[in-house]
């Protein structure tokens, strides 16, 4: 009888969502405008993909996502992208 061993997959708990740019500084200054709002909890790191930046943050509950994709749309316009 052969047992394989699996790897457990940890679930992140939380409302999660990603931001994407054009540039590092839209990125810096979308970051610093949540925070400020206090829409998020916790930043990722920022990684470059192609020629966007990505930052995965996990939101507030009392914002929620529609919240954060709100603010951030009011804000920053066609410049960021929520997903």
């Amino acid at each position: 009888m052969i047992l394989e061993s699996r790897k457990k997959i940890k679930k992140e708990y939380g409302k999660y969502a990603t931001i994407q740019t054009q540039s590092a500084e839209d990125m810096s200054q979308i970051l610093l405008w949540l925070r400020m709002n206090k829409a998020i909890k916790a930043a990722g790191q920022i990684t470059k993909s192609g020629n966007t930046y990505l930052m995965k943050v996990r939101v507030n509950p009392r914002v929620g996502r529609g919240g954060v994709f709100r603010l951030v749309k009011d804000r920053f316009g066609m410049f960021a992208r929520i997903r």
